[in-house]
């Protein structure tokens, strides 16, 4: 298993984020690898986007 150390130098950024990751229920990892996923998507939005505005009759 590898590790990863991240530096966050501000407490202010440190708390957006960790505010971030308790609110949509996220790991650290997974506050991460979703990050990742959205950076490298080609879409503005998400998937669960797209079905969250669809459901509530949004267009997009």
């Amino acid at each position: 298993m590898k590790s990863t150390r991240v530096n966050i130098p501000s407490e202010e950024q440190y708390e957006h984020l960790k505010r971030i990751r308790e609110t949509h229920g996220l790991s650290w990892r997974g506050l991460t690898i979703r990050g990742a996923e959205r950076l490298e998507s080609t879409s503005p939005f998400p998937p669960e986007d797209r079905l969250r505005n669809a459901s509530s009759g949004e267009s997009e």
